[in-house]
């Protein structure tokens, strides 16, 4: 569920629902018995109210139909009849499940184009080769795991952005992209 929330979504407008939201709603079955009305109130302030509204009750109604009341966890099974893509499947279960792969969103896409000088897809968050990629980077350690998708999330959001601040990156010394510019 927190990934639905999440959706086009600042993590900080999450945060401020968060408690509320699983206090609410702290398992499929309740959130099932819901009406709409009571569902959209507690997502309207993130935007996107009915939509998301629709996405929580049906991947509840499946949750408690095809998988007994539990999130399944496994990747292909996230995604057969759920309503979350590739990155939304990953990150339920990296941090809902404790499995060790890579997430791949424009971010972190960024930050690898840039710093390995790869050419991204059009969608990278939808393609097996960047998902691949970035998954050599990715240590087998599920705190680790965790940790270094942290990193890559926060360098994406706070340093690597559209206006990247080359000089304070981590990664500058090894970077394709800032050697390019700082050469310029």
């Amino acid at each position: 569920m927190t990934e639905i929330l999440l959706q086009r979504t600042r993590a900080d407008a999450v945060a401020d629902i968060y408690e509320s939201f699983f206090t609410t709603f702290p398992d499929p079955q309740t959130l099932v018995s819901a009406d709409d009305r009571t569902i959209f109130e507690e997502v309207r302030s993130l935007g996107f109210g009915n939509q998301r509204t629709r996405s929580l009750r049906d991947t509840a109604q499946l949750c408690v139909k095809e998988c007994g009341g539990t999130v399944p966890d496994d990747l292909e099974a996230l995604q057969e009849p759920w309503r979350v893509g590739p990155y939304s499947a990953r990150a339920c279960l990296l941090f809902a499940f404790d499995t060790p792969v890579a997430l791949v969103d424009s971010n972190i896409a960024r930050i690898f184009e840039r710093v390995f000088d790869y050419e991204m897809p059009g969608q990278p968050h939808k393609s097996d080769a960047v998902y691949g990629f970035i998954g050599t980077f990715i240590p087998d350690d599920p705190a680790l795991a965790r940790a270094i998708n942290f990193s890559f999330l926060d360098l994406g959001a706070m340093i690597c952005t559209t206006d990247p601040q080359c000089p304070s990156c981590p990664l500058n010394e090894c970077c394709a992209f800032a050697q390019r510019t700082s050469s310029e």
